[in-house]
């Protein structure tokens, strides 16, 4: 590269692209010192290419001018940038703190729950309308599944209106001797779901025969044992029939009220005699 005078007195560059069609000022750029005032010319380029990198600053300068030790000098004006600077720092990791005792432990669905406001919403009418979002807001206890309980078997592709109904029919504990999955009997047939897709309800199924016992409306079937003649009632919920014949007797004595899961009273209803 040979340096030379332009028409203007200016030193500029003779580059290899000499024959181009390109612009002058790229063609033979201008040969500047390293002095303040090129500091100052970076800084102003530099905002003219949004607060661009060292390397593209570097070649939009040299589309113009032929610095002589550019890179250092644009390394010092980005250094000195405030804007890059604020951009380029470090972001400050804050530690996480752990949840709090009542959002960690362990409760029955929506016994603890958390409200979600948001609004004013302007309607076509032009009415104000809010939006109350009731959620749960701690982990089901679901390690709590026991033979019999009734609850729903979630699925992603399926609205939640939509789930099947199934009954509990054996929890399968894993190899460290803690339950994890479950077999559950529905209208198609049974199935073997993780505890995180089932989605247990206050009733269960021993719970629905204890009422019916209770109540006197339903007989139980009877099984008869080989070691004894005498009858046996049954109480598990796989050998409850619900086409099985009803009875309309009536108890004089009154039975304790069965409570469910959630500790929620059933009441039995009576017929009035007329």
């Amino acid at each position: 590269m040979q340096a030379f005078k332009d028409e203007d007195g200016l030193l500029r560059i003779r580059t290899k692209l000499a024959d181009s069609y390109e612009k002058e000022d790229f063609k033979f750029p201008i040969l500047l010192p390293a002095s303040d005032v090129v500091v100052k010319l970076i800084r102003e380029e530099h905002v003219k290419a949004m607060h661009a990198g060292s390397s593209i600053l570097l070649a939009w300068l040299r589309e113009k001018f032929w610095i002589i030790r550019a890179k250092r000098l644009v390394k010092r004006v980005l250094s000195e940038s405030v804007i890059c600077k604020r951009y380029k720092a470090k972001h400050v990791e804050v530690p996480f703190a752990p949840l709090p005792r009542d959002r960690v432990t362990q409760t029955k669905i929506f016994e603890v729950t958390g409200v979600y406001y948001a609004g004013p919403l302007y309607l076509k009418s032009k009415a104000k309308a809010w939006i109350v979002l009731l959620t749960y807001a701690r982990d089901k206890e679901n390690d709590a599944l026991e033979v019999g309980d009734v609850l729903l078997i979630g699925h992603d592709n399926v609205q939640r209106i939509d789930w099947p109904l199934g009954v509990v029919l054996e929890v399968c504990p894993g190899k460290d001797g803690v339950p994890r999955v479950a077999r559950v009997r529905t209208s198609h047939g049974e199935r073997i779901r993780p505890f995180q897709r089932l989605y247990p309800l206050e009733v269960s199924a021993k719970t629905e025969i204890s009422v019916l016992k209770a109540s006197g409306k339903v007989s139980l079937p009877v099984e008869k044992t080989p070691e004894s003649s005498t009858d046996h009632v049954s109480d598990s919920p796989t050998d409850y029939a619900p086409d099985s014949p009803i009875e309309s007797t009536h108890n004089s004595e009154e039975k304790p009220p069965t409570k469910t899961r959630l500790a929620r009273t059933i009441k039995i209803p009576r017929k009035v005699d007329l």
